[in-house]
């Protein structure tokens, strides 16, 4: 039988690290991801989990909410697709800067919180219900790396961890089983449609922000 594959992908962790400065990439089919490493033919996916959290409208960004909105609706398109909600904290911290370093300023400061927690806790409950025999990993949190190896030494399950070009999570990838890396070109291979159909019969639409490099 072929391997049943469960995937775990850590939000905003791979959107900071591989998708926010490419807009062009940011109508990502995860599905459709996972497939440029492991094909349809050969393996069966159970099921993806998508851990984020909703964004809040920001002073330099008042329209977020609204594409991430769009984007969570074509997601959920996606016949074996979760999205697993945790909490998005923003408040105006004062920092100080580097040069000169006794001047303070107020900056965003944005926190995503329950994430990590969230993901661990999916992932060694699966393995536990014995729901895949591969999990694969989106992510370079290090605060994952005892999950993993929890996973692998007393569930004897396998893991993998597919990497981004920022990902410098070397922990984590130590920790698995294995690890792949996910280039420009699978990003451009794995887009959605421009306009995706609705189980309810309306339509959702790539952002027009998102069309284009900024």
């Amino acid at each position: 039988m072929p391997p049943r594959l469960c995937v775990y992908i850590d939000g905003f962790n791979f959107y900071y690290g591989a998708l926010v400065d490419k807009p062009q990439y940011k109508w990502l089919n995860p599905e459709a991801l996972v497939y440029c490493f492991f094909p349809k033919e050969k393996n069966t996916l159970v099921e993806i989990k998508y851990f984020s959290a909703q964004v809040k409208a920001l002073p330099y960004d008042p329209h977020a909410p609204e594409r991430q909105k769009t984007y969570w609706k074509a997601l959920e398109s996606l016949s074996c697709f979760r999205i697993i909600e945790g909490k998005f904290v923003s408040r105006t911290q004062a920092r100080r800067l580097v040069v000169p370093p006794h001047y303070k300023v107020d900056v965003f400061e944005t926190t995503e919180k329950e994430t990590d927690v969230n993901l661990a806790v999916h992932l060694l409950n699966d393995a536990h219900l014995n729901r895949y025999d591969l999990a694969i990993v989106i992510s370079n949190d290090s605060d994952l790396v005892e999950a993993v190896r929890l996973v692998r030494k007393d569930v004897r399950k396998k893991v993998c961890v597919l990497r981004h070009r920022r990902n410098r999570g070397t922990e984590l990838i130590k920790a698995a089983n294995f690890s792949k890396t996910i280039t420009e070109e699978h990003l451009a291979q794995a887009q959605f449609p421009e306009t995706i159909t609705l189980a309810d019969g309306t339509s959702v639409s790539r952002p027009s922000l998102w069309s284009h490099n900024q």
